[in-house]
């Protein structure tokens, strides 16, 4: 017990990953699971009151950071994820009327489809108050342009 008690600790801020690279490793160990070839994560922005995209795998993070999918709009399926918790089903997310035009261009030039979208799990960020997703992060993942 005593060697046990007399080991340095190991310094905790070098064995934390950090939120991208966290999410990085779930969204790959996700797409190859469920056969997607792309994912974006979309943060919570209190002063925007929109999921904001951060970055993607399989999709340039450039591209990510155009999306803004504001949550004030009740019928949006990417948006009531964060409200709701519940993933959303998108069979075309080129076509969906409940997706504003700016987002489903947005998703069209990033070659984006039907897709699912669903909030991050808890642990990966902090949550916006009043919101049911629970940590302010929604993810969208796709198996790429409708075919």
């Amino acid at each position: 017990m005593a060697d046990v008690l007399d080991r340095p600790e190991r310094p905790v801020a070098s064995s934390r990953r950090q939120p991208r690279e966290t999410l990085e490793l779930l969204l790959d160990d996700l797409m190859r699971v469920l056969s997607f070839e792309k994912a974006l994560v979309l943060p919570y922005d209190e002063e925007r009151a929109a999921l904001v995209g951060s970055f993607g795998v399989g999709v340039s993070d450039a591209a990510v950071r155009e999306l803004v999918v504001p949550i004030a709009r009740g019928d949006d399926p990417i948006a009531s994820v964060l409200r709701t918790g519940l993933p959303q089903r998108v069979r075309d997310a080129t076509t969906d009327e409940r997706l504003r035009p700016e987002v489903r261009d947005a998703l069209a030039r990033m070659g984006v489809g039907p897709l699912v979208a669903r909030v991050a799990p808890r642990g990966s960020g902090s949550a916006p108050r009043g919101r049911a997703g629970g940590n302010g992060r929604a993810w969208c993942c796709s198996r790429g342009s409708r075919e």
